[in-house]
């Protein structure tokens, strides 16, 4: 089997690393989105005209021009797989670590994946206890500074919500189930404080390009949106099929916290 990142690779390495310090979307979000926008640009791609006659009757993807190539369809999926590969191998290259400042690394990479996947989940477009406790968890430690004590009281916190909710996150392909047991493990030796920085570098290197892979996928994503933007201006509810609905929800979560805080006096 051929290797799905060979290709890739090299425009991935050429990406801004300033660009994928963080993602813009949880990655569970970004592969779900990524099915969503391919599958956008298959059903949506030819114009549809009346038989035998040039009117149309619903524009087409195609007609976009030249920024927009027929190819993208498959580019998302390819990408899709070469993120998924990348992701394999960052489990695959997790070391087990023995140093304190490896420890920090790998705990704020499992505590950034366990956020990931538990906003994922309780993604339901209801605001119910799930959704307040992981914003509990979220406001408990905004203001910590980063001590490997204060991270392992972190990963304390999310892995109490991922240990209830294990069953349902098991079932999430992009999201990798043994870093609950293996973040119970990281919060202990926090606590102790060990080191193996030679196996820390082989896994944030693999952590690298994959977020290289997945802002490339971020951008083909963003292309196919702006070209539905365009092309389907008078047809806002084709538009709609193609937009995120992460980012949706967060506007709207914006808006309300805006409406709902106190007005500063003077």
């Amino acid at each position: 089997m051929s290797d799905p990142i060979a290709k890739w690779e090299k425009r991935a390495r050429e990406v801004d690393a300033s660009k994928v310090e963080r993602l813009p979307v949880p990655m569970p979000v970004l592969l779900q989105e990524a099915v969503v926008t391919q599958s956008f640009v298959e059903r949506y791609w030819e114009t549809q005209r009346k038989p035998h006659a040039k009117e149309v009757l619903r524009p087409g993807l195609e007609q976009a021009g030249e920024k927009l190539s027929k190819t993208i369809g498959p580019e998302i999926l390819e990408l899709r797989a070469a993120v998924d590969e990348a992701n394999a191998r960052v489990i695959t290259t997790s070391p087990k670590l023995t140093n304190s400042e490896s420890l920090r690394e790998r705990g704020e990479f499992i505590v950034n994946e366990l956020a990931s996947a538990l906003e994922w989940l309780f993604d339901d477009g209801v605001e119910d206890e799930k959704d307040a406790q992981l914003a509990t968890v979220r406001s408990a430690h905004k203001n910590d500074k980063n001590t490997a004590v204060e991270l392992a009281h972190e990963l304390d916190d999310y892995l109490v919500l991922a240990t209830e909710h294990q069953k349902e996150l098991a079932k999430i392909e992009a999201f990798d189930d043994s870093l609950v047991s293996e973040g119970r493990d990281v919060a202990d030796r926090l606590r102790q404080g060990v080191q193996d920085a030679v196996a820390v570098e082989a896994n944030r290197a693999a952590y690298d390009l994959r977020n290289r892979l997945a802002f490339l996928l971020y951008e083909k994503i963003l292309t196919v949106r702006a070209a539905a933007r365009f092309v389907f201006r008078n047809h806002p509810e084709i538009v709609r099929e193609v937009t995120s609905a992460y980012r949706r929800r967060q506007r709207a979560e914006s808006r309300r916290k805006k409406k709902t805080e106190p007005k500063k006096d003077g």
